[in-house]
């Protein structure tokens, strides 16, 4: 699958190492994923905030994919190792043993994803936004950086109220949000405040290895 114009408009080191890119993918091809983007099958996924997801294990998923051809041809290059090739282009990661490949989906009121750093087996996360045509940016959804407040330091499940947001990468079409897990990769969607009935889509590719 050919690539876009990827145009780095974000790189972080600190905390933890994080890229964003727009134009990732080619406007044709951003177009008729996002016009196809799957409305069945997803599962509750409350850990963490209140996301739906729907992703390989589930049965769905590959009827779905055999169904839709671009998003069969999107998988396929997910997981033969070229956005593999990307990420280490752009972060320093070790050896990845697995992927994973997940659509995710969020309540355009009240949705949101709490302060976590993600787990161990993380290697790096890349995150495609599909925002549905007319999202406001004033609704939120954009992905936060954050650096844990000194009272936090040694929580397991810090709030909103216990986080610095360094920087936010706003929800906008067609953009990649790459980010390298480390012990303080601390990130977060913040509660969107739009109106009910929308959705905050979104594709997340994680690359996986041993527990650090």
């Amino acid at each position: 699958m050919e690539g876009g114009k990827n145009i780095l408009t974000l790189k972080m080191e600190d905390p933890f190492q994080v890229r964003v890119f727009d134009e990732f993918l080619l406007p044709d091809i951003y177009n008729v994923l996002s016009s196809t983007f799957p409305t069945h099958g997803f599962r509750s996924m409350d850990d963490i905030g209140n996301k739906i997801h729907l992703n390989e294990s589930h049965d769905e998923f590959a009827p779905f994919m055999k169904g839709h051809t671009i998003w069969g041809d999107f998988y396929n290059w997910c997981i033969d190792g070229s956005l593999e090739a990307v990420v280490r282009d752009s972060l320093e990661i070790g050896e990845i043993t697995s992927t994973r490949f997940e659509f995710s989906i969020l309540p355009s009121n009240g949705g949101k994803l709490n302060p976590h750093p993600d787990t161990n087996k993380k290697k790096a996360t890349v995150v495609f936004y599909f925002p549905p045509e007319g999202w406001q940016l004033d609704w939120g959804g954009g992905f936060e950086i954050l650096r844990l407040k000194e009272r936090a330091l040694n929580m397991r499940k810090p709030t909103a109220e216990d986080v610095v947001t360094l920087a936010t990468v706003d929800y906008e079409p067609n953009r990649v949000v790459i980010m390298r897990k480390s012990h303080n990769s601390w990130h977060q969607v913040r509660t969107i405040g739009g109106p009910p009935g929308r959705q905050r889509r979104s594709v997340t590719f994680n690359l996986l290895g041993d527990r650090q």
